[in-house]
C-alpha cells in the first residue's frame, strides 16, 4: 500500500496511513489475544492432566 501513496491526494494518503496504523494495531491486539489464549490452553491442559491423575488414583 505504501508504494502507491505518492500517487494519492493528501487526504487519501492520510486515510491510507490511518488504515495501515489501524491494521497494525489490530494485528498487535490479535497477537496479544493469541498469546493469552495459548496460556489459558496450557493451563487447562495441566488441569485436565491433574484430573486424570486423580481419577486414576481413585480407581485404585
Amino acid at each position: 500500500k505504501q508504494a502507491t501513496l505518492p500517487d494519492l491526494s493528501l487526504d487519501e494518503q492520510v486515510e491510507r496511513e490511518d488504515e495501515i496504523f489501524n491494521l497494525k494495531q489490530d494485528k498487535e491486539d490479535v497477537l496479544l489475544r493469541q498469546t493469552e489464549l495459548k496460556k489459558q490452553l496450557t493451563q487447562e491442559e495441566k488441569r485436565q492432566d491433574q484430573l486424570r491423575i486423580k481419577a486414576r488414583e481413585l480407581k485404585w
